[in-house]
């Protein structure tokens, strides 16, 4: 929401992580509007994409366009690991200290490496979304305080009206919020 319709970086240096088709997306415009992604981390698997673009043939725009903004990323040299996710996120003198773990698989200007590993990036800012489900993996790590939406059947951050949780300085909005 802070960058699709306000324009509004999180942070200078984004880490981009999560799950599904929006990843990309989001990584794209952090770039559009001048900001560095540090990397991208995806939960799922690179053989989830190959289906999502077979799905994707149906709609060659789109799929275009997914092929652009992936292929904008690897040629920037920025890092996509597959299979991977945060571990912690801390404070550190020039913003965050966000540490990765899982299967990596470095996708690096078209390496691919693979392991299990550990890697540390620095950053300003986690953009954080699973799909279109809210998920609170990061705002729990943050200790943030959560409430269950009976309706919705999920639980969701405390927040005020401009999204801050309860946690100085620590903002839940769009997915992460449960909007």
């Amino acid at each position: 929401i802070l960058m699709r319709n306000g324009g509004t970086l999180p942070g200078r240096r984004v880490v981009v992580a999560g799950a599904g088709p929006l990843l990309f997306s989001v990584a794209h415009q952090v770039m559009e509007l001048g900001g560095r992604v540090v990397a991208v981390i995806d939960s799922g698997r690179r053989g989830d994409w190959l289906r999502l673009a077979a799905t994707l043939a149906w709609d060659p725009a789109r799929l275009r366009l997914a092929a652009q903004w992936m292929t904008r990323l690897r040629l920037a040299g920025i890092p996509i690991h597959h299979q991977a996710r945060i571990a912690a996120v801390h404070p550190a003198e020039d913003g965050l200290s966000v540490t990765i773990s899982g299967t990596i698989s470095g996708t690096v200007a078209g390496t691919g490496r693979q392991g299990t590993a550990v890697r540390h990036y620095g950053a300003d800012a986690v953009a954080c979304g699973h799909g279109l489900k809210p998920t609170t993996l990061l705002t729990r790590t943050l200790g943030a305080r959560h409430r269950f939406d009976a309706a919705g059947g999920y639980w969701e951050p405390e927040t005020d009206p401009s999204g801050r949780t309860g946690r100085t300085g620590l903002y839940a909005t769009g997915d992460a919020a449960g909007i």
